[in-house]
């Protein structure tokens, strides 16, 4: 009997010892197919696929920029590499040196994280030593520490950053922090175009209601988008639109997010008569003469939040060009603006005889402002023209850099090589919590054009300049009129 026990036992023990060994391979199967699985299924576009931080590769036929090291990581982890891409500035204006010329490289780079931890960064300047660095915009209150040709610092949060080296400003670094994206679309979802990592001679892309365009994280899209006619569409991705840009009429519930253009020929974003739509975290860098960031034309509830333009031209130009719709309720928020050559914010002139009513512009900060001839300056810009009305205006809590060529605030109504008819009157315009830091070597002005077409109430409350409150034109450096009733600092 005990032996026999023996012998059910040892056939118990070796049947369950069976399964055990047959459930553990199964366990060790089922690790090497999840292993697998991360090399073969993971998202193609992460070149690192850190948790809580992505890397993207850049795709064949990605221009680089060889002028920084970029290198990001979680604190205390391993070290990543970004890829520096090339994109091209213009110098334009009185300051040009003849050896830089009006076309200059800079480079940009860009990753996504959910900043549960904070990241580090280190950039690594590789053409030559350098005295001085500083991380824009200043507001951000970045410091570093520096080890030789590097400098480190942390980020905490999502932030477009540049970084400039003994003052250069057109050789610089861009970095683009993103947070990572929120259920973004899969390719062969339904009504997605879809663009993946890789390099895309795309031509004319069509937006269609209901529909997304997606450029992923490492794509590079060359090509236009278009949409007329559409309502409930989005065009995002955090990957790059070159050589392009966008452009949207009669249109409604719209969306552009997270992308990043550059090189664009012409206007990059164009939203014509469109409603209820949004521009978020759009990241823009271009070259080319009469090429403005954002162009809206008879436009009612739209929004530009998070975005980040260096423009040769002007950033946003709010206008009625070829429309018969007035601006209404258009709202610049959480923005980083850099004009090369002519305005960072301008209203006009293109007006048709309409108008543009209750626009704010928030929390926004002014990093370049520069042309050649004052008909251009204006960090804060109105130039009305056609007959349009401009009125309810209110810029706040906004932060102004030194700029190189230009002025805070040029207002004035007339008729240029732009418009047909001098514009109609400019009403009640508040600044409010406005700080200015720089040389302020040129007087602002607020001009109108006759007794009915003139400037009437623009208020400044709290303008600092240089740290010091603004209480009279004099102080400010403003030159008021002919035409100009009502300007009053606080």
């Amino acid at each position: 009997m005990f032996t026999t026990n023996i012998k059910k036992q040892a056939m118990l023990y070796s049947t369950i010892m069976k399964g055990l060994c047959e459930k553990r391979r199964n366990i060790i199967f089922l690790l090497i197919l999840l292993v697998l699985s991360d090399i073969f299924i993971m998202p193609v576009h992460a070149g690192t696929l850190d948790p809580g931080l992505i890397i993207y590769n850049a795709p064949s036929g990605a221009e680089k920029n060889n002028d920084f090291t970029v290198q990001v990581r979680k604190e205390a982890g391993e070290w990543h590499d970004l890829f520096g891409y090339n994109a091209i500035n213009m110098n334009k204006g009185p300051f040009m040196d003849p050896a830089v010329g009006p076309l200059n490289n800079q480079t940009f780079a860009y990753f996504d994280s959910d900043f549960r931890s904070r990241i580090e960064v280190k950039v690594t300047r590789n053409k030559g030593t350098f005295t001085t660095a500083r991380i824009r915009p200043s507001s951000y209150g970045i410091t570093f520490s520096r080890n030789g040709n590097s400098i480190s610092f942390y980020l905490y949060h999502p932030q477009k950053i540049s970084l400039e080296f003994d003052g250069d400003i057109y050789h610089n670094l861009f970095l683009f922090a993103n947070g990572t994206e929120v259920n973004p679309p899969k390719e062969g979802d339904a009504g997605v175009i879809y663009y993946g990592p890789g390099l895309h001679d795309a031509g004319t892309i069509d937006l269609i209601s209901g529909g997304t365009i997606y450029i992923a994280g490492g794509a590079i899209v060359r090509g236009n988008i278009r949409g007329t006619g559409i309502i409930n569409a989005s065009v995002r991705g955090h990957g790059i639109l070159q050589n392009g840009g966008i452009h949207i009429n009669n249109s409604s519930h719209i969306s552009i997010e997270g992308i990043i253009i550059i090189n664009s020929p012409g206007w990059c974003i164009v939203p014509n008569q469109v409603d209820s739509s949004i521009i978020r975290d759009v990241k823009i860098i271009n070259k080319g003469v009469s090429t403005d960031g954002s162009d809206p034309s008879g436009c009612r509830n739209l929004t530009f939040d998070n975005v980040f333009y260096r423009i040769p031209d002007d950033c946003i130009s709010v206008k009625c060009y070829r429309v018969t719709r007035s601006n209404l309720d258009i709202v610049i928020r959480n923005s980083v603006f850099w004009s090369d050559a002519a305005h960072c914010i301008l209203i006009g002139p293109e007006g048709n005889g309409t108008s543009t009513k209750r626009l704010l512009i928030s929390n926004c900060d002014f990093l370049e402002c520069k042309y050649t001839g004052s008909d251009y300056w204006g960090v804060f810009a109105i130039t009305n023209g056609d007959n349009m009305t401009i009125r309810d205006i209110t810029i706040e809590n906004c932060r102004v850099e030194d700029f190189s060529c230009s002025n805070l605030v040029a207002f004035r109504i007339e008729t240029n090589m732009w418009v047909k008819a001098p514009g109609g009157p400019i009403r009640n315009v508040v600044f409010r919590n406005i700080t200015y830091n720089g040389k302020n070597a040129n007087a602002s002005y607020i001009k109108g054009y006759d007794s009915t077409r003139c400037v009437d109430g623009v208020i400044f409350e709290n303008l600092q300049i240089n740290g010091r409150r603004i209480l009279s034109a004099g102080q400010g450096k403003f030159q008021l009129g002919p035409f100009a009733s009502k300007v009053e600092f606080k």
